[in-house]
Formats: structure tokens, sequence, C-alpha cells
């Protein structure tokens, strides 16, 4: 995935944003004023030059964009669905108690069901967030 910061621009009645070929995958991830965070999923060189000039795309490390994702609501969105996945077994309170247990004593059989449930839970979540390239 590669990162690019663009200007969306208004020139004549048309909206100047991110220019993708078809078999190229982009995702929106988020958008302040006119300034707009996207990846994409493109192994063409010249992606640059095809850009509008009147946009100024950038293109950002993830290191760069990395705050932006951990804001943005693709992310809060996974992550609502992993605590929705626990909540589904395990309610707050049954997580409080086994986390509980799980300190006083790891080994015991019913906190080991519930962490592998938790971590089955957080693997989900954490492949969907490297397939939109929330995470690498």
């Amino acid at each position: 995935m590669k990162y690019y910061k663009v200007k969306e621009v208004i020139k004549d009645f048309t909206t100047l944003t991110l220019v993708v070929n078809e078999n190229e995958k982009s995702i929106l991830y988020d958008k302040w004023g006119d300034i707009q965070y996207f990846g994409v999923e493109t192994e063409d060189e010249n992606f640059l030059s095809k850009q509008h000039p009147e946009c100024e795309v950038v293109e950002m490390n993830f290191a760069e964009i990395q705050p932006i994702l951990k804001e943005c609501n693709q992310m809060k969105c996974i992550n609502s669905t992993v605590t929705a996945m626990i909540r589904q077994e395990y309610s707050m309170n049954d997580e409080a108690k086994w986390n509980t247990i799980g300190i006083l004593n790891p080994a015991n059989p019913d906190f080991i069901k519930f962490a592998q449930y938790k971590q089955k839970c957080r693997e989900y979540g954490n492949e969907v967030k490297k397939q939109m390239g929330l995470i690498q």
C-alpha cells in the first residue's frame, strides 16, 4: 500500500482529486477540509506524474500517515467489530472477571478459553486492518 496526501480542488464545476486506474484499489482514509488521505495499491512507477498538478499530491510514508490511520473511521469500525465479536461471547463484566482470574491463575482452563477467543477476534481485526493498509 502506498499513501498519499491530496488537495481536493473544485475547478470549472468539476472536483479534482486523486487519479487511480480501474485496476488500482484506493481507500479514502480521512478528509480534513480540502485535504484527503488515501491508500492506493499500485505498482505504477509513474503514478504521481498522472495526478492533477492542482491537487498537489504527495506520497507519504507509513510513519507519517500512521497518526491519521489510528483515528480514521475504518480503524474505529474494525475495532468496534472486534469488540462486538468479543461481546457476543463475553460481557464487559465477564471480561473483567476473566482478566482478574488470568492475573491470579493464568493456567485456569476457562481463562485460557477466554484468552484464546479474544485473541482470535483480535487476529481477525488485524488481518482486516492489514488488508486495508491501516497497519503493516
